[in-house]
């Protein structure tokens, strides 16, 4: 009996077996073209990213792109292979510049693939301030881990002012380069700009005196800048009577808006100095001639002291000339003759010594044999150097070299000046930045105290929990006894 169903079974076995291998291999095909079509499970697969600023055109990675600072950068990593598709694959953003910083910037952030494969990131680039710089190359790193390994893509962007001034002159009312004003004088400011594309921008002028006083203050708005040539801007102000002396400063700042209340740079700040002086009329530095015009009344007391001292040579050299030719006087040339002695070899009362003149050509022989050569040549030295005229020159050769000293001494006085007002900004700046770093920290440690406060609560429940099972647990060992 058992013969006769063993082969009728056998059939039917075979076709069951059959009908569970089909199935199982329909399952498999249906599972693998569905990972095909909706997962990242080839290995040709490649990964590209762009750029665009400020919901622009975009850029690829292979173009140059510059941006400025404050601008909304979008990146755009891309997986493509063929048709397919790769969604909810996590890719990793890094952007840090700029590379020539010595503490560059760094955003990091993470997203994953929609259903058309790509994944976004977006970020502001950093304001300019003074402790760090934005401007420069900046590189983007984008990774993605796919069935065929993480894949990696880089990019470079730069990021430059839109606007740059690349002068700033100081005219008078006559329109000639002057650095020194006088209080009362109108001067006139001429900016030079240079911008890398068509667009409108509003320039702030500040003007301070040595005091720090704000002695004119201005805005200049909507301003039309053009790329194909140099945009020049002039300024006109007067400078009060009131004004303090010295070392003034300009301060130009350029912006293309406003956001939340806060300045968009176009262009990075410059301060240049200028002088309030008394004088209306100095020539600039670079137009300073070697000797310079001594005034007015440098120029009478120069005449008037040359020709005192050209008088005093002349009566001095006529007085040593009359000294020297006068004739001598009588009995200068007495000579006292020795005694003879008489025959005997005594000397008698009456052998007295006669005096003798000596005649004037001796006299006159002795004199001119006395002198020295040295005081001949000192002689025609007076006589060749007592021109009035080379004295004159000389005195104002002298005067003028006082004058020259004089002036450079203002000049490093005047730098001076500059110097310390710098510094007195520098030094402003430094404790605006230490309080920007300090209130930093405290809201830094304000959020902390926040999070903490918030989590408190949530581990006190948590706590509790546990409190309650342990206090639960002896009653019922209790009620089992």
């Amino acid at each position: 009996m058992k013969k006769q169903i063993k082969p009728r079974l056998q059939p039917k076995i075979l076709a069951l077996s059959l009908i569970i291998f089909v199935t199982f291999a329909a399952l498999a095909a249906i599972q693998i073209a569905h990972a095909q079509s909706d997962n990242a499970v080839t290995t040709a697969w490649k990964l590209g990213i762009s750029l665009r600023a400020n919901n622009g055109t975009a850029i690829s990675s292979s173009q140059q792109a510059t941006f400025a600072p404050f601008d909304l950068i979008q990146i755009t990593a891309n997986l493509t292979s063929g048709n397919l598709t790769a969604p909810n694959i996590p890719i990793a953003f890094k952007v840090k510049g700029p590379s020539t910083a010595s503490n560059p910037s760094e955003i990091v952030m993470s997203s994953a693939t929609d259903n058309t494969s790509l994944a976004n990131m977006t970020f502001r680039i950093p304001m300019e301030t003074n402790e760090k710089s934005v401007i420069g190359t900046w590189e983007v790193y984008v990774n993605a881990k796919t069935s065929n390994g993480t894949l990696q893509k880089t990019a470079t962007f730069q990021v430059a002012w839109p606007l740059q001034i690349t002068s700033i002159n100081f005219l008078d009312s006559n329109d000639i380069v002057q650095t020194v004003f006088a209080p009362g004088d109108t001067a006139k400011t001429v900016l030079t700009l240079n911008s890398s594309k068509a667009q409108n921008g509003n320039i702030d002028l500040n003007v301070q005196d040595s005091a720090e006083n704000i002695i004119n203050q201005t805005q200049m708005q909507d301003i039309s800048f053009n790329a194909t040539e140099d945009n020049r801007v002039v300024y006109e102000f007067k400078i009060p009577t009131s004004a303090a002396l010295g070392a003034a400063i300009l301060n130009a700042d350029i912006f293309s808006g406003n956001y939340n209340e806060t300045k968009i740079q176009a262009a990075q700040n410059k301060i240049v100095y200028f002088i309030i002086g008394s004088g209306t009329a100095i020539v600039p530095k670079s137009n300073a001639t070697a000797t310079p015009t001594p005034p007015p009344f440098i120029e009478n007391t120069v005449s008037l002291f040359s020709w005192v001292l050209v008088a005093t040579g002349f009566f001095t050299f006529t007085t040593l000339f009359m000294f020297l030719r006068r004739k001598p006087m009588p009995k200068i040339g007495l000579q006292k003759p020795s005694p003879s002695p008489n025959p005997s070899g005594t000397m008698t009362s009456t052998d007295q010594p006669t005096a003798k003149i000596a005649p004037e050509k001796i006299i006159k022989a002795a004199i001119t044999t006395q002198l020295p050569s040295s005081y001949q040549n000192s002689e025609k030295s007076i006589l060749e150097s007592a021109q009035p005229q080379e004295q004159k020159q000389r005195i104002v050769n002298q005067l003028a070299k006082i004058s020259s000293t004089s002036l450079r001494l203002q000049d490093l006085e005047a730098e001076l000046k500059i110097e310390k007002v710098q510094l007195n900004q520098e030094i402003a700046d430094l404790n605006k930045t230490l309080e920007e770093q300090e209130q930093a920290v405290k809201n830094y440690f304000d959020g902390i105290r926040q999070e903490i406060a918030k989590i408190t609560p949530s581990l006190n429940e948590k706590k509790d929990i546990p409190e309650k099972t342990s206090n639960q647990q002896p009653d019922k060992k209790g009620d089992s006894n």
